[in-house]
């Protein structure tokens, strides 16, 4: 299986007539480059599927290397040279399946595999498969818990250092599933991102995000509410227009609301990310880059990006007491932040003792499980108002 890496740029900057072109010269480089009696199909979109009977994996590794080769060289379309990179997944018969609809689906499964990795190759291993058959029937239903509103908020406190008052909360996503009980991110989100669901996924959490804090406000106690976007999120041209449309629909003030991304969703495609957090940014919301410091390019964007605040990753934060290089790392990450002109938020904050070392340091924003839990938001509204009649007495 092979699927054609950002064809959907060269389709909406140039038109569905060039990528139809693009097409057509894949399919021609590939019949080239592979052996007599072997099958290539278009399956649809930019997806096409390669037939190698009575090969050995030394023969598919051969085709492969090729098909690589051959994208290699720029495809001119409208006289402009066109880099066009693929992701390929492979599955042999029998190991990876007795019959052609499972090799498929497991040669699907690699290739996804390989995009997750930024291109390239992979070869499908059993053990490393998410898809079992009970996930898979999961994320079918998942549409459906969209329509019925069974996809839920919790709401996890950001507490300010210097008051102890919490003005902020990360809204986090949870499915209260009519079986299964509640199912956490983990076990969907991951299958979620590589389909179209996830913009009308973004768009519902966005929605109700953006409701509750239309509530807070009603009640005299604005709250800003950051709302985590994925890599696909951050190539949606219609992202922006989206963003405006449900702060305006829900009446929310733009600098209330806060969207999360991470290093790695913004080096997948550099440019095109950068246009659309431009346009976010110059509404008025703020950005956050999440997870900080697991990434490889932290401080080139840093200083590309219209970023307002940096999260440092709760892998530093939880045990930096007892780890000097962890404390280093979140000393100079606070350090950076605040010479930038940045907020800073730490997060997976579980102990007093990491909370005091952490005002020491000059940080700005708390999360974790020592201030509290993720909450529903009415539990949150009960939470807040007994932290409130605490610190009156």
């Amino acid at each position: 299986m092979l699927d054609l890496d950002r064809f959907k740029e060269i389709n909406d900057t140039l038109g569905h007539a060039a990528g139809d072109d693009v097409l057509r010269e894949v399919a021609s480089r590939l019949s080239k480059v592979t052996r007599k009696g072997d099958s290539i199909a278009r399956l649809g979109g930019d997806e096409f599927s390669i037939l190698l009977p009575n090969a050995s994996e030394t023969d598919a590794a051969m085709v492969v290397s090729r098909v690589s080769s051959c994208l290699e060289e720029p495809i001119v379309v409208q006289d402009l040279p066109l880099r066009v990179d693929a992701s390929i997944g492979f599955a042999a018969f029998p190991r990876d399946g007795g019959d052609a609809d499972l090799l498929i689906q497991h040669a699907d499964v690699a290739m996804y595999a390989a995009k997750a990795a930024n291109g390239g190759f992979a070869m499908y291993e059993r053990f490393a498969d998410p898809h079992t058959p009970d996930r898979l029937a999961l994320i079918g239903e998942l549409r459906g818990a969209l329509e019925r509103e069974e996809i839920v908020l919790y709401y996890q406190p950001q507490m300010t250092l210097s008051t102890g008052g919490i003005m902020a909360v990360e809204a986090l996503i949870r499915w209260q599933h009519p079986q299964r009980g509640l199912i956490p991110p983990d076990e969907f989100i991951p299958f979620v991102q590589e389909t179209g669901l996830i913009k009308p996924l973004t768009h519902y959490v966005l929605d109700r995000a953006l409701r509750q804090c239309r509530a807070w406000m009603d009640q005299g106690r604005p709250m800003k509410v950051a709302v985590n976007l994925a890599m696909r999120n951050l190539l949606d041209a219609d992202l922006p227009v989206d963003v405006a449309d449900l702060l305006k629909l829900n009446g929310v003030s733009t600098d209330l609301l806060v969207l999360e991304i991470t290093e790695s969703a913004v080096i997948s495609d550099p440019l095109r990310t950068e246009a659309v957090l431009a346009r976010i940014a110059k509404m008025g919301v703020r950005l956050s880059v999440d997870d900080f410091g697991t990434g490889y390019s932290s401080l080139t964007y840093l200083t590309r990006l219209p970023i307002d605040e940096i999260k440092i990753d709760r892998s530093f934060v939880t045990n930096m007491n007892s780890s000097a290089d962890k404390e280093v790392v979140v000393r100079s990450t606070i350090d950076l932040a605040r010479n930038l002109g940045k907020q800073v938020v730490a997060e997976g904050v579980e102990t007093a003792g990491v909370l005091q070392r952490l005002e020491e340091l000059g940080c700005h924003l708390v999360q974790g499980y020592y201030v509290s839990r993720p909450l529903p938001a009415e539990e949150l509204d009960a939470w807040l108002a007994e932290s409130a009649s605490l610190s009156t007495t």
